[in-house]
């Protein structure tokens, strides 16, 4: 093929493609040979496209073979065609991901050998598990020490040249192929003829540095801990488990991060951010009130002797109130007073104690997600490498969970689990509830649906009407409180560890019971 002239387009008519055998165990070239037995064409594996459209009609005649060259492209290339009427011969299914790692006498890909080569998919299953003797090495102690494979433990093992097909065949149906430090181990397989497309390749090591240490080297002991997996360590079986765990993380930190961009894609009106109160601003604002309520007192008095200040005085007593409410409310958000949710039959504050800030609370369910994502990923490694054991030629190091980590009965955050928004409602007394498919949330207490009920119920106790004696009692100031003219009701929420209460006047009676309904409905469904 070193003569052949490759300036003008060639075409051959009635063709063969043929297996080339190589040396050594290396991977065989495939030829076109013309009609009168010419070899017009070879390749080798490193032309992966070419080659693959070959291997498709391996031992077929082929109508038509031609090729001329690709004068678009700046380096020497040609541009192939072929025209067949048969039907390629049928491939073996793809596999989706497979996790790789080898076992070496050294770290010279050109003079240290293979020792052991373990091959998993993406459940963690073993498609190959096999130890091999090395052809030219005789002894290695300072690996043997690491990876604890004995020149008598391999006596009796073919060479890896023996299982060069096998691996080929696995390394070409796969899909995506990981490994941890991926130029290591690839090295080491191209030197016995394997290849592979790189554009498949995904290194573990530095896409889980990069992605959560900001450097492209790290150990695979230090990323299976933070992992919360502990292994068997320099064992090909072992590792393949470990990196594929790891590769796991970094796919779900990869989603994550690409559904966090995708949502600030999304335009949303603009609005002028809300300043955060301070509890030194809750105290000032609670001091003027007070002053605000002193001299509304004073004004109700002089109205007893000034009736005509009745203007002033009842306008005031409107805006004392909302002043109160405020401070009321300011106090709460910047925690200097509880909030005034009461359950309905024992009648005190049902709030969960010790409640994070917000900030906090979101950065604690972050790193509780991140570490149940790990969790899950382990176990399923674990039950596919129970389900699908390997070879009996190699046994299989047992695959550990770290207990220590899980706690008994824990449960995932409620944003985990909470699922999308049903209904919200708002009671007139500012109580705010959102239902969620599995979660009911107010303020910022949360609980599971499970065992909840919903009613609307009269409030017989806060249905009497302001009576004469309280006005005289009170004077004018009475007219700032909302008279019970027996047009409200109550919602009630209850579970088996909380309950709460809402007011809803008239007009949002309606509503309350639509939500209640709502409730009910997604509590059967639990």
């Amino acid at each position: 093929m070193q003569t052949t002239d490759t300036s003008s387009k060639h075409m051959f008519k009635n063709c063969t493609i043929i297996e080339v055998p190589q040396p050594n165990g290396r991977k065989t070239h495939l030829a076109v040979c013309s009609g009168r037995g010419d070899i017009v064409f070879e390749t080798n594996g490193r032309h992966s496209a070419i080659y693959a459209l070959l291997e498709q009609f391996a031992d077929q005649q082929v109508e038509e073979f031609s090729w001329r060259p690709y004068a678009e492209s700046s380096t020497p290339t040609i541009e192939c065609k072929l025209y067949a009427r048969h039907e390629p011969k049928a491939t073996e299914p793809v596999i989706n991901r497979i996790v790789l790692d080898v076992e070496t006498t050294g770290l010279d890909p050109e003079g240290d050998e293979i020792l052991r080569l373990s091959i998993i998919d993406g459940g963690g299953a073993a498609l190959l598990d096999e130890t091999y003797k090395p052809e030219h090495t005789t002894s290695w102690p300072d690996a043997q020490r690491i990876n604890r494979i004995s020149p008598t433990s391999v006596r009796n093992r073919p060479p890896i040249t023996d299982d060069i097909e096998r691996i080929q065949t696995l390394l070409d149906r796969a899909q995506e192929v990981c490994a941890f430090n991926a130029d290591f181990d690839l090295a080491f397989l191209g030197e016995i003829g394997l290849r592979l497309d790189t554009s498949k390749v995904r290194d573990t090591m530095r896409e889980y540095g990069r992605a959560f240490h900001g450097s492209d080297y790290i150990k695979l002991t230090q990323a299976a801990e933070e992992c919360n997996y502990r292994y068997n360590a320099h064992d090909s079986l072992s590792d393949c488990r470990a990196t594929l765990v790891v590769q796991t993380r970094v796919d779900n930190y990869r989603e994550r991060k690409a559904a966090k961009i995708n949502w600030g894609d999304v335009s949303e009106p603009t609005r002028r951010p809300k300043k955060r109160e301070t509890k030194t601003q809750a105290r000032i604002y609670t001091a003027l009130t007070w002053i605000l309520l002193f001299l509304c007192a004073v004004l109700i008095a002089v109205c007893f002797a000034a009736p005509y200040m009745l203007i002033v005085a009842i306008p005031t007593c409107f805006i004392c109130r909302a002043c109160v409410k405020h401070a009321r409310g300011m106090r709460e958000r910047t925690g200097l007073s509880k909030s005034s949710h009461k359950g309905k039959h024992s009648g005190q504050q049902q709030r969960t104690e010790n409640m994070p800030e917000p900030a906090a609370a979101a950065g604690a369910d972050e790193a509780e997600y991140e570490r149940r994502l790990a969790m899950e990923a382990t176990k399923t490694v674990r039950q596919q490498a129970e389900a699908n054991p390997p070879a009996a030629s190699a046994p299989v190091p047992a695959v550990h969970i770290d207990e220590a980590s899980v706690i008994p009965g824990d449960e995932p955050p409620m944003f985990m689990v909470r699922g999308s928004k049903v209904a919200k409602f708002k009671g007139d007394d500012g109580t705010d509830f959102t239902l969620y498919q599995r979660t009911i949330k107010c303020g910022r207490e949360e609980h599971r649906l499970d065992g909840v009920e919903a009613v609307v119920e009269e409030g017989s106790a806060l249905q009497s009407r302001f009576t004469a004696t309280r006005i005289f009692l009170l004077g004018v100031f009475a007219l700032a409180f909302k008279k019970r003219k027996g047009g409200e009701k109550w919602l009630g929420i209850m579970g088996p560890d909380f309950a709460w209460v809402s007011r809803a006047d008239r007009k949002h009676i309606g509503d309350a019971m639509k939500f209640a309904a709502k409730v009910n409905d997604q509590a059967r469904k639990q």
